[in-house]
């Protein structure tokens, strides 16, 4: 049930509405509707599509990408049932979603949730995707995928973002050429 706005052009926004699909979905379908009812011509475009999954609560949606299964997930081979020492923040956000020590099942069902819900939004932007080929921008288009964080789901002892190992700092960042398909490229370059 996000609280979203229509646009507004004062950037007033003074009254939300309640969504009535998964927010993944609601973003899509905007970007969707955007794309498709763009007039083609030279003029270039610029769509910032932030969604909000994969993000706790975590619950997989049906007939989205892929359902997971508790019994299927592999354990991060950093599992802790509890972080070894307070590191200042076990008491608020992602830590209180599941109860200390967290046990391999609860890991393995919270896993499970997280790559339903990553599946769901890889759907939702082969949705957009899909749109662009479809109206033949895909190819003009430049397309850079990132993200805010990671998350530690089990990892350490953990479950979110409010610390600075590897798993929690470590985000994506794709970007995709107009006109080029280049794969395979790699940099090790630190960006912001």
């Amino acid at each position: 049930s996000p609280r979203l706005h229509h646009y507004d052009p004062t950037a007033e926004y003074k009254e939300p509405f309640v969504g009535d699909k998964f927010s993944s979905e609601m973003y899509a379908d905007a970007a969707v509707k955007f794309l498709s009812e763009r007039k083609k011509n030279d003029r270039p475009f610029f769509a910032f599509v932030a969604f909000t999954s994969p993000h706790d609560p975590r619950n997989q949606h049906p007939g989205y990408g892929h359902t997971y299964h508790p019994e299927e997930m592999v354990l991060p081979v950093n599992y802790l049932p509890q972080h070894p020492f307070d590191n200042g923040e076990l008491k608020i956000r992602d830590e209180v979603l599941l109860p200390f020590p967290r046990t391999e099942e609860m890991i393995r069902k919270d896993l499970a949730d997280y790559y339903g819900m990553v599946s769901e939004v890889d759907y939702q932007i082969g949705r957009i995707l899909n749109t662009l080929k479809e109206k033949g921008e895909l190819d003009n288009t430049i397309i850079v995928f990132a993200s805010d964080n990671g998350l530690a789901v089990g990892q350490h002892g953990l479950m979110g973002k409010q610390n600075v190992y590897e798993h929690s700092v470590r985000v994506p960042l794709m970007i995709k050429q107009a006109g080029k398909d280049v794969k395979g490229q790699r940099s090790d370059k630190l960006c912001s």
